[in-house]
């Protein structure tokens, strides 16, 4: 094929290929390196910099290899390189060994990179030619490192996002190496440094002493610090920080992060007294999580102290616009101070745990910038029957809010809690899982009142039968996102009634596997010319699905403008 390209005019290949249609796309890019020399050549320039892969599904360690082989000889196309592990085991390799094979194949790419400019600087090279490619990578993701070995091969001139999950426990993450490697990555804008396992295993001080020196830094992510850690260390020039931290009797102290706006915190236990915050954070996003043994504690109160924020200084953040806590703010009293924060206009309140809840729920009519509660408790803790009615009538009061998540064990099995919805006028999205799922019909139709939802998922709703998916379908007109999972569906009756739903743009009806259904029922959906997402398991065929899936697509074609 090389010896039939006619095409001589190299800067007319180099025009073309300014389309980014061209040179974003890997596969196409890979194709035209292979046409002949002179579309290599093109390509090699016009592509510099600029190449996004994303080996996410690369599952095989074979074809993992030849991208390696392939990184050397096109280095310098390169902007962006993430490396996932696969989520099941290929090759006959467990996810440790893949990890490992991985990493070795990756890093001799690199270092076969830095061994040939290495060369051509030394005046090996003969001919032009023979110049190597430079790596001029801008963004670094990879979920399994285990030493500095990768790291120490990064570009530091050109990498400005870094982003690590370590594999075998930070042993490896606290070492002089790695610390070393990353203080010479001086042009990082964003860095994320965290564990692939979820148990908080300690970041030693080496390691921000490292990030300390990294004058460019403006995004953080860190999981997760121990109680002593000195956090001082933490960059001032910071604008963005995710941490994680394991709390003790030591006080948090990030007061001098003054140029921090948007703050993450995980914290393992409760803050000690005179801990404190950046004063000019806008967007702010805590999530509390007790000992081990927190989900067993049967006593509120000493559930509560294992979330306790009371000495985190919440009251004193003059500037927070949005407020998003899971599990921390259960106190009335301090939901109070929050309500008086002079710029705030949005809070969202998570619970995983109900009595947490039901402690907050009489603060949440006097807290006007409430806009979301999402509770998710667990079959051994449920709210009984007084308490559900309680917890009801406190959120009906919440008027202010416009998304609502109540999930599996945090009420109790068929009490009527859609009586007590009605009022919320402003309610746009709207879940009711398993036992909070309305089994009744009766009750079931309160929700037609909901007429701006734009989202609506009922799971276990065994009162949403036909008659109540009619009129569902048919008083709830801005609907977008629809999911009714399990529910009392029987026939098709319902179906001609939700795909009068034209906007819809994802429809789920999952689990109505003993409905009397005919694989040719889906065809009363096929007006929902604007959905990207569809799933009825158990409720069709898979081939069905397909099938209907296919059609849509070409009917979304044909509607599509041209360009």
């Amino acid at each position: 094929m090389m010896q039939d390209c006619q095409v001589t005019s190299f800067q007319a290949l180099c025009t073309a290929l300014q389309h980014p249609a061209l040179t974003a796309d890997p596969q196409t890019v890979c194709c035209l390196l292979q046409t002949c020399r002179s579309w290599r050549a093109a390509v090699q320039q016009a592509a510099a910099g600029t190449t996004v892969i994303d080996l996410r599904s690369l599952h095989s360690i074979a074809k993992l290899s030849q991208f390696a082989a392939w990184i050397p000889r096109h280095a310098g196309m390169l902007a962006e390189v993430s490396l996932t592990l696969p989520q099941t085991e290929d090759d006959g390799l467990s996810t440790q060994h893949y990890a490992t094979a991985a990493e070795q194949i990756i890093l001799l790419a690199l270092q076969n990179v830095a061994a040939a400019a290495a060369s051509a600087a030394a005046g090996s090279s003969g001919t032009p030619a023979a110049v190597p490619q430079l790596l001029r990578l801008q963004v670094f993701c990879t979920d399994f490192l285990s030493g500095a070995g990768l790291l120490a091969f990064l570009p530091a001139a050109t990498l400005t996002k870094l982003s690590v999950k370590y594999m075998g426990g930070y042993p490896s993450a606290n070492s002089p190496a790695i610390s070393q490697a990353l203080a010479g990555l001086t042009s990082l804008k964003e860095l994320s440094l965290q564990h692939y396992y979820a148990e908080p295993i300690r970041l030693s001080g080496r390691c921000l002493q490292a990030v300390s020196q990294l004058s460019c830094l403006s995004a953080l992510c860190i999981g997760w610090v121990a109680e002593d850690a000195d956090l001082s260390l933490l960059p001032q020039q910071l604008q963005q920080l995710e941490l994680m931290v394991v709390c003790g009797k030591q006080a948090l102290q990030l007061q001098h992060l003054t140029g921090v706006r948007n703050l993450k915190l995980e914290l393992r236990g409760a803050p000690a007294p005179h801990s404190s915050l950046p004063q000019h954070v806008a967007l702010l996003t805590i999530s509390t999580w007790g000992d081990e043994d927190t989900d067993e504690l049967e006593d509120p109160t000493a559930l509560w102290q294992q979330h306790n924020l009371q000495h985190l200084g919440l009251g004193s953040l003059r500037q927070l616009v949005r407020l998003q806590v899971i599990n921390g703010l259960a106190e009335p009293q301090m939901l109070h101070r929050v309500a008086c924060l002079p710029r705030l206009e949005q809070v969202l309140l998570c619970y995983s745990h109900s009595s947490l809840a039901a402690r907050a729920a009489p603060a949440w009519q006097h807290l006007p910038q409430l806009k979301g509660i999402d509770i998710e408790g667990s079959t051994s803790a449920m709210l009984d029957r007084s308490e559900t009615e309680e917890m009801m009538q406190y959120i009906g009061a919440a008027t202010t809010l416009t998304s609502l998540r109540l999930a599996s064990g945090v009420m109790l099995d068929y009490y009527p809690i859609c009586q007590h919805l009605r009022g919320l006028q402003q309610l746009r999205e709207l879940e009711l899982s398993h036992a909070e799922g309305p089994s009744l019909q009766r009750d079931a139709l309160n929700l037609t009142a909901l007429t701006g939802l734009t989202q609506l998922v009922l799971a276990g709703a065994t009162g949403v039968n036909d008659t109540c998916a009619v009129a569902i379908a048919s008083w709830l007109r801005q609907l977008r996102h629809l999911e009714l999972r399990s529910c009392g569906l029987v026939s098709a009756a319902a179906l001609p009634a939700i795909g009068s739903l034209t906007q819809l743009r994802t429809l789920v009806l999952d689990g109505h596997a003993e409905a009397e259904l005919e694989d040719e029922d889906i065809l009363l959906l096929s007006s929902l010319t604007q959905l990207q997402a569809i799933g009825a398991h158990e409720t069709f065929s898979d081939e069905a699905v397909e099938a209907f899936v296919h059609d849509l697509h070409i009917a979304q074609a044909a509607e599509a403008p041209p360009e």
